[in-house]
């Protein structure tokens, strides 16, 4: 997300990093992945954006696709766009992020869509719209749908409010294999 600097960016990219060399080896198997990040940004225009609810955001949305389904995951390429994309960072609107990603997994053929996201905090954007009860709606929303939805916050505990109690934190990169099999457990087993 946007708000994401110093440690907590850190321990995401590694997160990134090891999650995609995980994902890599269940390819030949058929699983489909990809990896989004988004921030916000003020730009010229003064007007406002519109949320689907009728409430405004005052910031435009920029997402970013790291590695797109059917993609070659390249360490360093990854990498230097994760970098690359760190200097434009503003706040995050989780929220409509969210729904983006969950709209593209959407839009790919699969037995099971998972959406896991990596969190260090709360949805904080300028504009009159309550993120915080926007982001709750589009969680209960793709779960309705079958989307099996989860996170894991880095080196916070604000993500619990969102995705559930069972939420794992993470402060270090070396924690989130423990942390990817907690939500495993809750997905595969219920």
């Amino acid at each position: 997300s946007g708000s994401m600097w110093g440690t907590k960016m850190s321990v995401a990219r590694k997160a990134l990093h090891l999650v995609g060399n995980a994902l890599t080896m269940l390819e030949p198997l058929g699983v489909k992945w990809a990896a989004n990040g988004f921030t916000t940004r003020r730009d010229s225009q003064a007007s406002k954006y519109i949320n689907w609810d009728g409430s405004d955001r005052a910031e435009s949305l920029q997402h970013y696709r790291f590695k797109g389904f059917g993609e070659s995951f390249r360490r360093a390429e990854v990498g230097a766009r994760v970098y690359s994309h760190s200097i434009q960072l503003g706040n995050n609107c989780d929220s409509e992020s969210i729904q983006w990603g969950i709209n593209e997994l959407l839009k790919v053929k699969a037995d099971r869509h998972i959406v896991l996201v990596l969190s260090d905090g709360q949805p904080a954007f300028r504009g009159s719209s309550s993120g915080k009860r926007q982001l709750k709606e589009v969680i209960e929303g793709a779960r309705k749908a079958g989307v099996q939805v989860g996170s894991i916050g880095i080196c916070t505990n604000d993500p619990k409010a969102y995705y559930g109690q069972d939420t794992p934190t993470i402060h270090d990169a070396e924690e989130l294999p423990q942390a990817i099999m907690e939500q495993a457990r809750s997905w595969f087993l219920g």
